[in-house]
């Protein structure tokens, strides 16, 4: 995934960077905009997480993220489809028994 974004990034004000939410660190109030996407349902203790980015936001800053819905998990089958290989290709809808 990181390779695909560099590849399809044009500017070098952009850096990207591998590593748990939790060891993020960057200075008091760095950034307008925090976004995080399909993560933070998998971090063991969320409040420190919360500190840490309130602390990176500029005043008025905003933090915009999303969370997966728990239907998609509450039948207990969560799986994969399959190619004819057996390889993943993606997540099936969990919310269909």
């Amino acid at each position: 995934m990181l390779k695909e974004a560099k590849d399809r990034t044009n500017d070098d004000r952009v850096i990207y960077m591998r590593g748990a939410i939790e060891d993020v660190s960057f200075e008091k109030e760095s950034f307008d905009l925090i976004i995080s996407s399909l993560a933070f349902h998998y971090v063991e203790s969320f409040e420190p997480v919360c500190v840490k980015m309130y602390e990176m936001l500029k005043h008025k800053g905003d933090l915009v993220f999303s969370v997966e819905h728990p239907v998609f998990t509450a039948f207990g089958n969560q799986d994969w489809i399959y190619d004819e290989k057996g390889n993943k290709i993606h997540g099936k809808n969990s919310a269909v028994p």
